[in-house]
């Protein structure tokens, strides 16, 4: 929270974006860690001798992004709302902004 010592960015809100603390590690399969903090599901299906096999995916979650400001320190921060909590998070913790709507 800036506290009102911020200056609004001229973008167009709201917005989305990707927070990069969510995004799947190259090569690295989801754990139960992963499914149980929301960057993955868990499923079942069937491999071709008819077993049930547990399968994860990897999942991104899309952030509304409501509010972006430039602190006193000259960083760019972001007031987001996720499906787990509304935060604070600095301009180098998302990526892929984009406006809802038309611009």
């Amino acid at each position: 929270h800036l506290g009102g010592q911020g200056t609004p960015l001229s973008l167009q809100l709201p917005a989305t974006a990707l927070l990069r603390r969510d995004q799947p590690v190259p090569g690295q399969e989801p754990t139960v860690v992963d499914v149980a903090a929301g960057r993955a599901t868990q499923y079942s299906e069937r491999d071709a001798d008819g077993e049930w096999r547990r399968k994860r995916k990897w999942e991104a979650h899309r952030v509304l992004v409501v509010q972006a400001e430039r602190g006193r320190d000259g960083k760019v921060y972001y007031g987001i709302i996720s499906r787990r909590e509304m935060c604070q998070v600095r301009e180098e913790e998302i990526f892929d902004l984009q406006p809802l709507g038309n611009p």
